[in-house]
């Protein structure tokens, strides 16, 4: 029986090296896209990823390690920016699909092999670029998408108040608000730094705009620039959520990517588009300057035309008042007249009619006279009645008849509730009163009677 053959890690990886490094003896050209990209590794060379995804799922198919040598970085600089796919390398690729020349590299201690990259093909990832910008601009135009922007919102014939969206400090922020200050204009400026590229710019460009979309009160429109660069730069802009975003803004977004002969997705969709940061402020003073124009002109027209009308009536206005000024001299004599006979007229009927009151007024003065003298004997027997029975009921006439009042500190006996044995008790009597002292204090039986009802 033959025993098997065991290796050892070491050697079982050595033979994989020696396997994979001779079935690709030569360099080979893959494709994917790259993740990973560490622009800002201190490192010498550049470790990052390929990977493949499954473009109905958005699933992740498979993952390569790669190696960018520090050796070969100012080769594919130099084509990347000669094909103007990216400014600079370390600005990152990120997201970008690309065809990548690589040799294949086993690292035996470890177990894991490594694409080392050679070369890269800039015109495959234009090829890309521009396949994802025109899936993208498809569906925004089948979804009515592309000039809902523009068709459903209104750009004031003034616009004062700005929605800004850019990177704070960068050239486009300085050329933006150097035009619109520059015009001697007055502009309210609501800033919100956002990243123009790189991969957060499709995050923070959102959150920018989501900001705005909840604070519609404070804006006229909206406005998205940025710098120039090379043509990939704007690839940043090809952006769907961007898009969409734009499109169901409610106000109008105007943007300046940069770009004087390319156009971005953003830029297709936006309310209008200018070349550049510096002809965006040029187009919203010149909006604001044009309009304060034409104000200017209606105001001259208006002022002409109403002078033209002032002349042209003048002579009937005074035609008019000499006519008003007769017909109201002819108006006052007839009335003057009418009012000397209203006059005459009144004094002969005031005179009749104080004639007559003056009868009527002596008939009523008698009437009322005999009525008073009635009331007056009325009140004298009624003022006679009271005074007799106050004069019974008088206290003193009361106890002239053998009655008497009992107090008790200064307060009218009228049952024995409250009263002490030792206290002083007055008996007040016609002729004077008597002074006692309570003894005893008690209290009647209580006798029930009943009494038949006849």
């Amino acid at each position: 029986m033959n025993e098997e053959i065991t290796y050892r890690v070491f050697e079982l990886n050595q033979k994989i090296k020696e396997v994979l490094e001779s079935s690709f003896s030569q360099a080979v050209w893959v494709r994917g896209e790259i993740t990973g990209f560490d622009r800002q590794s201190k490192h010498k060379n550049i470790f990052f990823q390929l990977q493949q995804k499954d473009q109905i799922h958005n699933r992740l198919l498979a993952t390569v390690n790669c190696l960018l040598q520090e050796s070969i970085k100012p080769h594919l600089r130099e084509r990347l920016i000669q094909e103007g796919v990216v400014k600079q390398l370390r600005e990152g690729l990120d997201g970008l699909e690309v065809r990548l020349k690589v040799r294949v590299s086993v690292y035996a201690p470890g177990g894991r092999y490594t694409l080392m990259v050679e070369d890269i093909d800039p015109a495959f990832t234009l090829g890309q670029l521009e396949q994802n910008r025109k899936r993208i601009i498809d569906d925004l135009e089948k979804r009515c998408l592309i000039n809902k922007n523009k068709v459903e919102t209104f750009l004031p014939a003034v616009i004062q108040r700005i929605g800004f969206i850019t990177k704070e400090g960068s050239q486009a922020y300085f050329d933006f608000l150097k035009k619109l200050e520059s015009s001697h204009l007055s502009f309210s400026l609501l800033f919100y730094q956002a990243a123009v590229q790189g991969r957060q710019v499709e995050s923070s460009i959102l959150k920018a705009l989501n900001y705005f979309e909840h604070h519609p009160d404070k804006i006229d429109i909206v406005v998205i620039v940025r710098g120039g660069g090379a043509r990939s730069d704007l690839s940043w802009f090809d952006n769907q959520k961007i898009a969409e975003a734009i499109a169901n803004f409610p106000k109008p977004v105007l943007t300046g990517i940069g770009h004087k002969t390319d156009t971005s997705i953003a830029d297709l969709v936006a309310y209008w588009a200018a070349p550049t940061p510096s002809s965006l402020a040029d187009f919203i003073t010149e909006r604001n300057e044009n309009y304060l124009q034409e104000i200017g002109k209606l105001a001259r027209e208006i002022s002409f035309s109403c002078w033209n009308i002032a002349q042209r009536h003048q002579q009937t206005i005074a035609n008019r008042q000499l006519s008003i000024q007769t017909s109201i001299h002819k108006d006052c004599q007839r009335a003057f007249q009418n009012l000397e006979f209203l006059q005459k007229d009144i004094s002969s009927r005031s005179y009749q009619y104080l004639k007559d009151q003056k009868g009527n007024i002596l008939e009523t003065r008698e009437i009322i006279a005999e009525l008073v003298k009635r009331t007056i004997r009325k009140a004298k027997e009624t003022i006679e009645k009271y005074r007799d029975k106050i004069t019974i009921l008088d206290p003193i006439n009361v106890m002239k008849r053998g009655f008497s009042l009992t107090t008790v500190n200064g307060k009218i006996i009228k049952g024995i509730q409250g009263l002490n044995p030792g206290e002083i008790m007055w008996t007040h009597l016609y002729q004077g009163k008597i002074k006692s002292r309570i003894e005893n204090v008690k209290k009647n039986k209580k006798t029930n009677k009943k009494v038949k009802a006849n």
